[in-house]
């Protein structure tokens, strides 16, 4: 996705970085909903706003890493190696920094692997590049994808001290990356975290920022999008940028107008939403109840106080990306345009007496 007005956010992540290593350093949790420019964010801030002569950028998007089966798995992407042949004379480590791997000699990667020192060998070498007067800046995109390995779940608040301690310790500015907003809560308020680590909140663009994104895009395609059309967008989708994107670029690609596009985009949507909840309804059919109980309030309200929500109901709907928990005590579909397929979904299963 192209980069796009986040200098305030930029702002914010530069003093984060350049405040002094004193040992006070928090990790940081960084939340935002769905498909709203995140990993985008974090690229163009590695990549273009730091300072490379102090900062040692290590980006880890664990999207791409299909075959992550344990935390050790994960604890090994940190690490790759060069053949004997490819020894240079300079002593200083190796960094890639796209990958966020610490480049060893391959005898010496082959002995993390077989004493499985993980742990040790991240902050020896954080305490390598310290030495050499670099800070490493360690962004980990999508964490939850491990959480999901439920044998090795006990692991990950060993994870998450070594990220406090690199930190600590003054060896590493490390921030935490997902939508996945139930896991960021589950893992942000438990009290060894909380109190070592802050919170940061990506949101969508505000009115006037969404519009500017949405006349960028369409000007870009050749579209002129009049007042009324922009307006029209943002009462639909609001400022999420992906939503903004699939818009302007079906508009193009189908040669269709812009209120042709959201019906298809809502349909869309609607379609994926029903499909699911009739499954549910089939299979689990008190499951079912209570969920479009929950997705009733969701659609009359758009955001309700989690404490409307069972506990079991509120795991499931976030888990299933039909809510977004935004850590203050309510709950919300992830995007506008699914507020409206939501509520699309219920007036038909209410049609249907599926529901009362």
């Amino acid at each position: 996705m192209k980069f796009f007005n986040r200098e305030k956010e930029i702002k914010e992540l530069n003093h984060i970085i350049n405040k002094d290593l004193d040992g006070q350093d928090n990790l940081y949790f960084v939340i935002g909903q769905m498909n709203n420019g995140k990993t985008t964010l974090f690229m163009e801030f590695l990549n273009k706003h730091i300072d490379k002569d102090k900062f040692v950028p290590m980006y880890k998007n664990l999207r791409v890493y299909f075959a992550l089966r344990t935390v050790d798995d994960f604890l090994l992407t940190f690490f790759s190696y060069y053949e004997p042949a490819l020894t240079v004379k300079s002593k200083k480590l190796k960094i890639d920094s796209k990958y966020g791997e610490f480049i060893l000699p391959e005898k010496e990667y082959d002995e993390i692997v077989k004493k499985k020192n993980y742990y040790d060998k991240i902050i020896e070498c954080c305490k390598t590049l310290r030495n050499e007067g670099k800070i490493p800046i360690i962004v980990v995109d999508e964490i939850y994808l491990i959480d999901g390995l439920e044998e090795e779940h006990y692991k990950m608040e060993q994870i998450f001290e070594l990220f406090v301690a690199l930190n600590k310790l003054s060896l590493a500015k490390v921030f935490i990356v997902s939508s996945d907003s139930l896991f960021i809560k589950n893992w942000y308020r438990r009290p060894s975290i909380y109190h070592r680590s802050n919170l940061l909140w990506i949101d969508d663009f505000d009115k006037e920022s969404a519009l500017k994104f949405a006349d960028y895009l369409a000007k870009k395609e050749g579209i002129e999008l009049t007042e009324e059309e922009k307006e029209y967008l943002y009462d639909y989708v609001g400022g999420n940028s992906n939503s903004i994107r699939r818009i302007i670029d079906d508009m193009d690609m189908y040669n269709i107008s812009l209120k042709e596009s959201i019906d298809r985009e809502l349909k869309t949507k609607t379609s994926q939403y029903s499909y699911r909840l009739e499954s549910l309804r089939l299979i689990k059919p008190e499951l079912y109840k209570k969920v479009m109980s929950s997705l009733e309030s969701i659609g009359e309200n758009f955001k309700i106080s989690e404490d409307e929500l069972e506990d079991d109901i509120i795991s499931y709907l976030a888990k299933e990306y039909y809510i977004f928990l935004d850590l203050k005590g309510n709950a919300m579909p992830h995007t506008k345009l699914d507020w409206y397929a939501i509520r699309k979904v219920v007036e038909k299963h209410r049609e249907l007496k599926w529901i009362d």
